[in-house]
């Protein structure tokens, strides 16, 4: 028979303690209900989850209450997507044979002719069909960012914060940058290890890298998983070089899919997406922690991958990315993903 102690640590792993949020993290106004009872739609973390929503219309920030404890939030990553040996994916497209050889070549002279990463494999051929290939917006968007956000002149060392499995990492190895990454999650680190990649498990100021340390850190959907965004930035901004570049990519709250699916939005991701920034809301927290220079933007890179979430119709995704880069024309709110590039 299991002993009180067992079932007490059983019980406590199938449970994601959270405790009351009620200010807004930005600019410390009320906030309003905006969703409630949702669950992780995705990767089966326990849990009912309430969205609230900054009543400060110039902020308008949204974030869970409860919160989870950081103690407990491991919880929520356990079956985490990142988990995964990307190896066996790029297998599998390999195996298409020449439409994945092709496609990649164009995507490699899209890089060397457009984004200025020279490579000297690439031919007429594949230039003249990068030019043609990535007329196509939704082209661009998957291999822009964040190439087209750093000076490739600089090419120095660049920190992926949040590097999980370690994509990144080797894109950006691949095209000369000292590339090495962090995050909290050992079996993403593991992941990206095994590929070769420089790679720490743990929390960015328990690194504790010398001021100064780094030409590039790239954060990309992660400041949305952060308990404490503020202090994060600041210890970024101690460890770039000055005048270097903190690039950001994360979920936005004022997107045209948040307008369209609301609660259904799959960006949403309670419990791990802790907040959910609009546009000036994560400006006003990149200049409180004393970065200068702070341009903001918004994206169509994570439109396509929003309905094939729920639906399973990579076609319908397409289509809802082109529908939103014309939304862009009119409302430049309307992009999935924001994209924020800051100067220390």
């Amino acid at each position: 028979m299991a002993s009180l102690s067992s079932i007490a640590d059983s019980f406590s792993d199938d449970v994601i303690r959270a405790d009351a949020r009620l200010e807004c993290v930005i600019c410390s106004a009320t906030a309003v209900a905006l969703y409630e009872d949702l669950s992780d739609r995705f990767f089966g973390a326990p849990g009912r989850w309430n969205f609230l929503r900054c009543s400060n219309p110039q902020c308008a920030v949204l974030w869970l209450n409860p919160m989870p404890l950081e103690s407990d939030i491991w919880k929520a990553y356990r079956n985490y997507y990142t988990h995964d040996v990307p190896g066996e994916a790029e297998g599998a497209s390999a195996s298409r044979g020449f439409t994945a050889d092709a496609r990649q070549a164009i995507k490699r002279a899209y890089i060397a002719t457009h984004l200025g990463y020279p490579d000297r494999e690439i031919n007429m051929r594949d230039r003249m069909l990068a030019i043609l290939a990535y007329l196509d917006p939704t082209r661009r968007a998957d291999t822009d960012f964040p190439l087209k956000h750093l000076p490739r002149e600089t090419r120095g060392r660049m920190l992926d914060l949040g590097c999980g499995s370690g994509e990144l990492l080797g894109r950006m190895r691949a095209l000369g940058w000292r590339a090495e990454g962090i995050d909290v999650d050992p079996a993403a680190v593991a992941v990206a290890r095994r590929r070769g990649f420089k790679a720490k498990i743990g929390s960015l100021h328990e690194q504790k890298f010398p001021a100064a340390s780094f030409d590039a850190v790239v954060m990309s959907h992660v400041i949305e998983h952060v308990h404490h965004p503020l202090e994060l930035l600041k210890e970024v901004r101690r460890i770039l070089k000055p005048g270097r570049r903190l690039v950001i990519a994360t979920p936005n709250a004022r997107s045209l899919g948040h307008r369209m699916l609301g609660s259904r939005w799959p960006f949403l991701d309670p419990p791990r997406h802790l907040q959910v920034f609009t546009p000036r809301a994560l400006k006003s927290l990149v200049l409180a922690a004393g970065f200068d220079d702070v341009r903001v933007s918004t994206e169509i890179r994570t439109a396509a991958a929003m309905l094939p979430l729920i639906y399973a119709s990579r076609i319908v995704g397409r289509v809802v990315e082109y529908g939103e880069n014309f939304a862009l024309h009119f409302d430049r709110d309307a992009g999935e993903e924001i994209a924020l590039i800051a100067l220390r």
